[in-house]
């Protein structure tokens, strides 16, 4: 298990990150997701082979004025 954190920018409530927290959490090899609107990021707790950018897309279909980048 690794940790991924990922900069959202768009989130602009408790409600948008607890939206992509659930989201996220659905997807296989994502074992935790915590998102803070206010830092405007998620971190997440992933398989070790896990493809970030899938999260990075999931976030994007969300809400296509969600920016997601990964940053670590």
């Amino acid at each position: 298990m690794r940790k991924i954190v990922i900069a959202i920018e768009g989130m602009h409530c408790v409600s948008c990150g607890m939206l992509i927290e659930g989201e996220l959490e659905d997807v296989g090899g994502i074992y935790s997701a915590d998102c803070n609107y206010q830092k405007g990021s998620c971190s997440l707790e992933v398989e070790d082979n896990f493809d970030a950018e899938i999260a990075v897309q999931v976030i994007h279909g969300i809400n296509p004025s969600y920016r997601a980048t990964l940053t670590q």
